[in-house]
């Protein structure tokens, strides 16, 4: 889809209902494990995190873009420390100000959606 607002495309994945629960859906999201970055591109660590908690990682670049956040140039730091990877993700999310939501697809599937933590703006508001 071309970088424009659509109102009529196929939503990334949809949130969860309420059972099973997220430690069900994913639970290798909740894994302990020892987490230290130095500016590191978040790119790379996203999908990183996702490979280790074997979970496809989508970005939701227009939204992103929309919000004036440039992913790729974004680097993020965490101190070494023990933690469960979902904390460990969002840390390192709101320092680029973004957040992700565990979705799962049309098959049941459970996913990452990484979007803008930035409230979206009428674009034809001038302020």
């Amino acid at each position: 889809v071309a970088l424009s607002p659509q109102s009529n495309v196929w939503p990334v994945g949809w949130p969860l209902a309420d059972e099973p629960p997220m430690t069900k859906v994913a639970p290798n999201l909740f894994k302990t494990a020892d987490v230290e970055l130095d500016n590191e591109p978040i790119l790379d660590v996203l999908q990183a995190i996702g490979d280790m908690i074997q979970l496809p990682v989508i970005i939701d670049e227009y939204g992103l873009q929309v919000s004036g956040i440039n992913l790729p140039q974004k680097k993020v730091s965490h101190k070494k420390k023990r933690t469960v990877w979902s904390a460990a993700l969002k840390h390192v999310c709101f320092q680029v100000r973004c957040k992700w939501e565990l979705r799962v697809d049309e098959g049941g599937h459970p996913l990452l959606w990484v979007i803008s933590d930035i409230p979206p703006r009428d674009p034809r508001d001038k302020k």
